[in-house]
């Protein structure tokens, strides 16, 4: 099989070439042979000319959210979690409340948000580790670390909040063991 085929397949807007002869072996006739086979399939796959772009029916469809970013919920869905079944989950806290989600990288950094450090001093700054419950006090063995230092990604946007994301050093190591790990 050198040029031949058979047949173009659309099938949900992907095309699939079929050869008109067999595919060759690559143990038989050798990796050359094998790696032109595959390059002439897959360029007929460039080649085949594209599916005709289906129009939206705009009654059916509802608005368009799609890239839309949705500046007052940001949590969607959601599901109940288990005691340590994300041990990389932390609590960003600013004067021991609750301010933002973050997540454990490695022992000594976080990464949260940038709107979530946004315009705080680090010292009233801290990340809470394994808790489960707020709701509930000492459910669980959870520990603090206080922030060193903190930066934002340096094209962040309030307004827009692109590029909306920070990099928490903390104060002292985060000791990994069978529940506490990035």
């Amino acid at each position: 099989y050198y040029g031949e085929v058979s047949d173009i397949i659309h099938d949900e807007g992907e095309s699939s070439v079929v050869p008109a002869g067999p595919m060759p072996a690559p143990a038989a006739q050798g990796f050359q042979d094998y790696a032109s086979w595959f390059l002439e399939l897959i360029s007929g796959l460039r080649n085949a000319p594209p599916e005709p772009l289906k129009p939206v029916d705009l009654e059916t469809c509802g608005p368009c959210t799609c890239g839309l970013i949705n500046k007052k919920y940001r949590i969607v869905g959601g599901n109940e979690t288990y005691v340590h079944q994300y041990p990389w989950m932390a609590l960003l806290l600013y004067n021991g409340e609750f301010r933002c989600g973050a997540t454990l990288i490695n022992n000594l950094y976080v990464l949260t948000a940038a709107h979530c450090v946004r315009p705080f001093l680090k010292e009233f700054l801290s990340v809470r580790f394994l808790e489960y419950d707020r709701s509930t006090a000492n459910e669980s063995e959870h520990f603090d670390r206080k922030v060193k230092w903190f930066t934002e990604q340096k094209d962040y946007n309030s307004d827009t909040h692109d590029n909306d994301i920070a990099l928490i050093r903390l104060e002292e190591e985060v000791k990994y063991d069978d529940v506490m790990r990035p």
